[in-house]
């Protein structure tokens, strides 16, 4: 782990991914979501964390069109969307944005 823009950051993806959350899911404010993973599919890690923990934000990532990419996923489900390729500033805003009024 380390903090970036004063986040504390965990890395992982799919099963690995859920793993972490498994054991630290309490600790875990959001999570950046890459929805094209090798294995398993971001679509699944989705349905997996909220069956955890419903209520924590999950930011969607890809690079593909966010229209096709969130089709079929409530909004309630996502805290946003960032297109990749992506600058740490911009990352740092949508974090901004995601974590506003939250207390």
């Amino acid at each position: 782990a380390f903090i970036r823009g004063g986040f504390s950051v965990l890395g992982g993806c799919g099963d690995l991914g859920l793993t972490l959350f498994g054991e630290q899911a309490e600790r875990i404010d959001c999570i950046i979501l890459d929805m094209s993973m090798p294995g398993i599919a971001g679509r699944e890690v989705l349905q997996e964390i909220r069956l955890m923990r419903s209520d924590v934000r999950v930011l969607i990532s890809s690079g593909y069109d966010e229209d096709d990419v969130t089709a079929g996923i409530a909004s309630s489900d996502i805290a946003g969307f960032i297109q990749k390729p992506y600058q740490i500033e911009t990352l740092a805003e949508i974090m901004e944005g995601v974590f506003a009024g939250s207390g």
